[in-house]
């Protein structure tokens, strides 16, 4: 039995150190004209480096920020609608918390630099500048002013977004960090 695991215990070192020279003597692209080695690309797409790295830019941050906020808010506008969102005096508590999220949603979105989100995927810019971002002005309006009609045309412009980007395919993406 000893043996046995001795010879295994080689075989898995054996690997493990081929793995390591074939990853730092076989590059490949990784399309933004940086190359990796081949076992990353294979197992993780991306330098490990990269994948321990947290993802902490500022524009991450923003755009984390600005996409959790507006989530929360279209969840709140599916599920109660706006007309009784406005109208219910018992909904007072949810409609306040879409009115802070929205100032924050705009604010933060309105931050996020082009260059940033052209890293991920070239049209993502224009999407999100025509779409996104006017969608949480309109929203931060619509809850700041009492104004449905603005609400509603969040409502158009988030989903003219949202439908946007589901008509591109996933892995035209790279991951915004």
């Amino acid at each position: 039995m000893k043996k046995i695991l001795k010879i295994f215990g080689t075989f898995i070192v054996v690997i493990i150190g081929l793995s390591f020279i074939a990853n730092n003597l076989i590059r490949v692209s990784d399309g933004s004209g940086d190359s990796i080695g081949i076992i990353e690309n294979l197992i993780f797409g991306k330098p490990l480096s990269k994948m321990l790295l947290p993802p902490w830019s500022e524009n991450f941050k923003r755009w984390d920020s600005s996409s959790k906020a507006s989530k929360v808010i279209g969840d709140l506008l599916q599920k109660y609608g706006v007309q009784r969102l406005f109208s219910d005096p018992g909904l007072k508590k949810q409609k306040e918390m879409a009115k802070e999220l929205s100032a924050t949603a705009y604010q933060n979105a309105s931050l996020v630099s082009k260059e940033y989100l052209k890293q991920s995927n070239e049209e993502l810019p224009a999407i999100y500048f025509k779409h996104f971002v006017p969608a949480m002005k309109h929203w931060q309006n619509g809850f700041l002013n009492n104004s449905e009609e603005d609400i509603q045309n969040g409502i158009i412009e988030y989903n003219n977004f949202l439908l946007r980007m589901q008509s591109k395919d996933r892995n035209n993406f790279k991951p915004l960090q």
